[in-house]
């Protein structure tokens, strides 16, 4: 009886191993590799790499922004300026037009008192 319950543990022992390996075989089997491409560390570089262009694009824009910005402050300066100075003739041309009309009213009243 010994050597029968012997090939009866060895037959369930090597049952056993074989179902394992057979389970081991169908769970690789079932799971092929993924392609490169659906790698998750494939799609983390191209991620970076998108952040890191889109970053340096947008930090280009910023720096042409900047310099649209300052040279637009110097035109207003520019033309601040500029208002400033032609109103001065503005104020000096209507000073002079008043003198003149002045004169010309003293000269009218000069005339009319030595002609009457």
């Amino acid at each position: 009886m010994s050597s029968y319950t012997n090939e009866t543990e060895q037959q369930q022992t090597t049952t056993i191993d074989e179902h394992n390996r057979a389970a081991t075989r169908t769970k690789k089997e079932k799971t092929p590799k993924k392609p490169w491409y659906n790698q998750g560390w494939v799609w983390l570089i191209v991620t970076a790499i998108g952040l890191s262009v889109l970053f340096f694009l947008l930090r280009g824009v910023i720096d042409q922004l900047s310099q649209l910005t300052q040279q637009t402050s110097e035109q207003t300066k520019a033309l601040q300026e500029q208002t400033q100075v032609l109103q001065n003739v503005k104020d000096a041309l209507n000073q002079l037009a008043m003198k003149v009309q002045a004169s010309a009213t003293k000269i009218a009243d000069a005339i009319k008192d030595t002609t009457a």
